[in-house]
This record gives structure tokens, sequence and C-alpha cells, in this order.
């Protein structure tokens, strides 16, 4: 499938730009950012390549999603988990609107993936490599990560601009407004995490509480909003900042 083989590419194809970087010493975060564009350029590319071939990535994934729906919407078993009073209709249009609007999300999930997978390498590569009998420059702490505080201004115009275009019939129901929203979303939850173990580190509470948080946050989204709240607070009042000032 094109949108597999892209998801692969946006694991795979960092690994050659962040070790460019780590060569030219770059922060890490800088070379995780290079490696996030090249993997969500090389997953765009292989996108491309699928359409001009014929193949489109959405299509695969709604035509995999209807065959899906099928089989979960016969099963008596998964029907019986929403209701007696749940139609064979009713549950299959159900689970096919769930579906079909995470799969607009595709093109944010590739970047996400990216980045992830990025932070991940550049962690694991800065530990085995060396260049010219140096080391490359170790991951910047979480508690240190910081979006920089346009940002914020940015988000306010970007959000003005979708609330003014989803009420147009071009753009009601688009693809890109709502990846647009996922990734500023996560640009925040991002920020927020950092707050939390900003907190934890000038509490001295071990690290290993706040990497916890984070997999719940990420993962499973507990309290994804109130986080994503504190990484914007922390852009407009520099929380952490005060943290600092108080150790």
């Amino acid at each position: 499938m094109i949108a597999s083989l892209a998801m692969l590419v946006a694991v795979l194809v960092p690994i050659p730009t962040i070790i460019k970087s780590m060569k030219e010493r770059v922060t890490p975060f800088r070379a995780v950012i290079n490696g996030v564009l090249s993997g969500t350029l090389g997953a765009l590319i292989v996108m491309v390549i699928g359409q001009l071939m014929g193949v489109n990535a959405f299509d695969e994934l709604f035509k995999a999603v209807d065959s899906m729906v099928k089989v979960m919407s016969e099963n008596a078993e998964f029907a019986a988990l929403f209701g007696e009073d749940v139609t064979k209709d009713q549950l299959t249009e159900m689970l096919t609107v769930i579906y079909e609007n995470s799969i607009k999300l595709l093109p944010g999930c590739i970047v996400i993936i990216s980045l992830f997978a990025s932070y991940v390498e550049y962690i694991i590569l800065s530990r085995i490599l060396k260049f010219d009998g140096l080391t490359p420059i170790p991951m910047t702490k979480m508690q240190e990560f910081d979006l920089p505080r346009r940002l914020v201004t940015l988000w306010c115009l970007v959000y003005i601009a979708m609330l003014i275009l989803s009420k147009t019939d071009m753009f009601a129901d688009s693809i890109i407004l709502v990846n647009i929203n996922m990734l500023f979303d996560m640009a925040f939850c991002l920020q927020g995490i950092s707050v939390i173990f900003m907190l934890c580190h000038t509490r001295r509470i071990p690290r290993v509480v706040p990497g916890v948080l984070m997999v719940l946050i990420l993962v499973f989204g507990l309290c994804r909003n109130i986080v994503m709240l504190l990484g914007f607070v922390d852009l407009l009042f520099g929380l952490k900042y005060r943290m600092k000032q108080r150790i």
C-alpha cells in the first residue's frame, strides 16, 4: 500500500539527514526538524509517484475501510457493544464516518510519525556515532523544548482564517484545515509536556514520572486538551522561565 510505504519512508529517510546535521554540529532540535522535513518530503514524493501510477493513497485506505467496516458490522458480538437498538446500517454508517475522518488526518499523521522517529533516531545515533573523534551534541532535555512565541500569533491568524474558510463550500470539509489544526494541537501539546518536565525537574521528581505521563498523553490522549492549554499559556506568560527563577 502506498500509505504504508509513505509512512515507512517518513521513518527511514530522516536518518541520513540527521547524520548530516550531526556532522554540521547543529542543535539537536534543529537536526530533528531537518529530519522531519526530509521524512515528510520523502513521504509526499512517494504519494505523488503513487498518484502518477494511478494509485491514490487515500482511495486505498477508503477501500480498506469499506472492507473492514463490512466485517465489523456483521460481527454480532462487536455490534452488541453499541447496544441492541443500533441496526446494522446505523453501525456501518457510524464506523464509516469515524474511520473516514481518521483517514483525512493521514498527512498530519505522517508529519507526527516522522517527528517522533527523528527524535528517537537522533538519541540512538548520537550515542553510537562519532565524527572526527567527536561525539554528536547530546539531545536537549525535554524541559528545554521551546516553540517560538510568535507561534501564538500565527495560530490566532490561522485559526481566524480557518474559521472563515470553513464557512465556504470549497473548504467546509477540507483535509488541509483538519491537518493544520492537528499539527498546531500537537505543537502546543509538546510545549505543555515540556512544562510538565520542567515542573518535575524543579521539584526533583524522577524523570520516569514525566516520561510515563508523556506516553499517556500522546498515545492515549489522557488530559491532552489540558496539556495543550498549558503549552499555550506557557508561550504567553513564560511559565517555565518563572520555574527556573525559583530554582
